[in-house]
């Protein structure tokens, strides 16, 4: 598994993608007079990680010849992709809390 994020991948999410996704809350939040909760944004950037991880990494999946053994084989396959989006994900959701103001989650005091 890989133990850094690609360098495109890293400007895609910073540059593209975390403005593009603030603007849209920004915009969605105003017109219709919601409030921007924090477990919504996770719920939304877990989702597009673990899509960009499952585009990025391409898991095969395991043989089906034994149920357990693809049992086995598709925790592990789902580890790798977790493991990838967790990377995606706490790029992303930095940024985009940045973006929309809100302060960092753990603060030093």
């Amino acid at each position: 598994m890989l133990e850094v994020l690609p360098e495109w991948l890293t400007i895609l999410v910073t540059l593209v993608l975390t403005p593009i996704l603030a603007q849209i809350i920004k915009m969605l939040a105003d017109k219709f007079g919601w409030e921007i909760h924090r477990q919504v944004i996770k719920w939304i950037v877990f989702g597009i990680s673990v899509g960009i991880a499952i585009l990025v990494v391409r898991p095969a999946l395991p043989p089906m010849d034994d149920p357990m053994t693809f049992v086995l084989g598709l925790i592990l396959v789902a580890k790798g992709i977790q493991e990838f989006a967790q990377k995606v994900y706490d790029l992303f959701l930095a940024g985009l809390f940045e973006k929309i103001g809100f302060a960092p989650e753990f603060q030093k005091e």
